[in-house]
């Protein structure tokens, strides 16, 4: 199972129903769910040196929700999403 799918599968037993969430909520929200935070998930990526892997995980796996047209791909189905502002940052999630 990939990475992002894991984060996706933990997240899902923890997010409230209908509760949008942020992603930086949902980043809070990962380090209370069962993911299993390995040694290889707490290092950085080269590219963000001062960011866990883990926290890029839930940033690429978030971009597969349907309502993310921004991205081709779209395996998180019950992940809705919404843009709610300007900038692509303002995205808010839930699940249904």
């Amino acid at each position: 199972m990939s990475k992002q799918l894991e984060v996706a599968s933990s997240l899902s037993l923890i997010m409230v129903p209908g509760k949008k969430y942020s992603i930086n909520e949902l980043i809070k929200l990962l380090p209370v769910s069962n993911f299993n935070f390995s040694e290889e998930s707490k290092k950085p990526i080269k590219s963000e040196p001062n960011r866990p892997r883990w926290n890029r995980w839930v940033r690429n796996a978030v971009r597969n929700s349907p309502d993310r047209k921004d991205h081709k791909s779209d395996w998180w189905i019950n992940l809705r999403a919404e843009l709610r502002g300007q900038s692509n940052r303002d995205w808010v999630y839930w699940i249904e």
